[in-house]
């Protein structure tokens, strides 16, 4: 079952979810629940699942919502399904979650082609299933992992996902994004069950037909749907011919990224208007029952999903808008203690606090943190706008001639920062494509073994000398970027010991002493 953070597939169970809600086999879901629903209840597998023969006893009837994990280990069978309706309203849905045996993640297993069978099978009986239910009754929803436990793609009716972290080739993608092949290669199956017998309406299609009364924008389609920790994004087409994303937030309690993503998007375009071409423009910002929701006008354009045969023109293109970027916003200030820990200190306490309980790790951030103080304090320091996740995959480009018509995921940006951030999540993130690497591995590589490739290198000396940023100075910028990184994106994701290891590699000076090794 999926995790707290990637629950946005609960979307597609219905509006059922904002009711009184019970959980069989799905405790990781409360928290969820506590956002939306009414009233949760939970009942576990001993006490819920049955064999046929076993009873099960549910606490109370009338639930808008069964929430059922039968994935791994778990079953559900008919005989269940009928209880879990029995108790469910008269316009209740009962919403089971399977794995698909075909994933083609086992597609390496020896019992692989038997896997298949049963899949192709198991999804015919599924199609049979839904015709003898004409007029509504059961719909089945495909996702698929993507890289783990990060993304979650979600395929009904020709829905495709907005990125493919395999960079496969669009023919491909094509091919095995069909909906013929892809449900058999998915990782799970959501299946509905609705009482009243109705066309299932998902919560999506509800906040599109609310935007729709609200702007007046009348929607055709949703094109793409992506699930990734606490929202989902959708693309949208309408009859103007623009495309809108639909950014659906998970809980109010985590919507502050995006809120701030939407803040720093009017900021960059009231203050920067050479920038607006490359920033998506948002339409409205409103909410659907408790949950909120963003929608922006799609920026034109493709990303590196995209079937690019150059890779490194549009590396250029993207390095060259960065230069631009930072000569567009670039200004002087003098910083002192209390500016130091406006900039830095949520990132110092992020970073201590994940790793909270290894008070020697503590202590190295907070003697590193003064060296640093001491060095950008009481002098002027050039700042630029900072986006806080520049990679590639971030950035849409013209097919024809690699140029960047867009700039993507704002909601880790600040007005203002130390320049060369950006352009070591460029750096770091562009090898970790090439090499099909880890981000880890590529710190490992750069900070603890050969270091930047005299590509990289050539990048660095040209942004160096477009900003004036001297080779102290631009190590120090490699500290911040891993603070932010590992206090933002892979918080807790780490040893200790390692990152001291490779924050200890980075030498800086301080009145003509070189600093580094604590």
């Amino acid at each position: 079952m999926q995790c707290y953070k990637n629950s946005g597939w609960l979307y597609y169970v219905g509006d059922a979810i904002f009711g009184d809600v019970l959980l069989v086999n799905a405790g990781g879901l409360q928290s969820v629940f506590e956002v939306y629903a009414s009233s949760v209840v939970q009942v576990s597998e001993s006490s819920a699942l049955s064999d046929g023969s076993f009873e099960i006893n549910i606490p109370g009837n009338g639930f808008d919502c069964v929430i059922v994990n039968a994935t791994e280990r778990n079953k559900c069978n008919k005989h269940d399904v009928a209880i879990y309706r029995s108790v469910t309203k008269s316009s209740g849905v009962v919403a089971i979650m399977k794995d698909i045996d075909s994933d083609i993640a086992n597609l390496t297993k020896k019992q692989f082609p038997w896997l298949f069978i049963k899949g192709v099978f198991s999804h015919l009986v599924r199609k049979l299933s839904n015709m003898a239910l004409k007029g509504g009754g059961v719909t089945n929803y495909y996702l698929r992992s993507v890289g783990g436990r990060v993304n979650q793609v979600l395929y009904k009716n020709g829905y495709k996902p907005v990125k493919n972290t395999f960079l496969l080739k669009e023919r491909i993608r094509k091919v095995f994004l069909s909906r013929y092949i892809y449900p058999i290669f998915s990782s799970n199956v959501l299946t509905i069950v609705s009482n009243s017998g109705t066309v299932h309406k998902t919560v999506v299609e509800n906040v599109i037909n609310a935007a729709e009364k609200e702007t007046g924008v009348r929607f055709n389609q949703i094109i793409r749907c992506l699930i990734i920790p606490f929202k989902v994004l959708l693309s949208v087409s309408a009859e103007n011919g623009q495309k809108y994303i639909f950014l659906l937030l998970r809980g109010s309690d985590k919507n502050i990224r995006a809120n701030k993503e939407l803040d720093m998007i009017n900021y960059i375009n009231a203050s920067y208007p050479e920038l607006s071409d490359y920033l998506s423009e948002s339409l409205m910002h409103g909410f659907y029952k408790n949950l909120e929701y963003i929608v922006y006008k799609e920026l034109p354009g493709v990303n590196i999903d995209a079937n690019f045969d150059r890779y490194h023109v549009a590396e250029l293109s993207a390095f060259n808008k960065l230069i631009f970027i930072g000569e567009t916003s670039k200004k002087y200030i003098r910083l002192d203690e209390t500016d130091y820990n406006n900039f830095f200190g949520t990132w110092l306490e992020k970073l201590k606090l994940s790793k909270n309980e290894n008070k020697a790790f503590g202590r190295y951030i907070d003697d590193l943190s003064n060296l640093i103080q001491e060095k950008v304090c009481y002098s002027e320091s050039l700042m630029v706008l900072f986006h806080g996740d520049y990679k590639i995959e971030n950035i849409l480009f013209d097919e024809k001639d690699y140029s960047v018509v867009g700039i993507i995921d704002w909601d880790l940006s600040e007005k203002m920062q130390f320049p060369a951030l950006d352009l070591l999540y460029f750096i770091l993130y562009s090898r970790r494509i090439k090499n099909h690497s880890s981000f880890i591995e590529e710190c490992e590589s750069v900070f603890l073994g050969k270091g930047f490739t005299v590509h990289e290198r050539k990048m660095i000396d040209r942004y160096c000398d477009s900003f004036s940023i001297t080779r102290s100075s631009f190590n120090i910028a490699c500290i911040l970027f891993l603070w932010h990184h590992f206090s933002f994106r892979e918080c807790g994701d780490f040893e200790e010991e390692w990152l001291i290891r490779v924050l200890q590699s980075i030498k800086f000076e301080i009145d003509g002493e070189e600093h580094g090794s604590l």
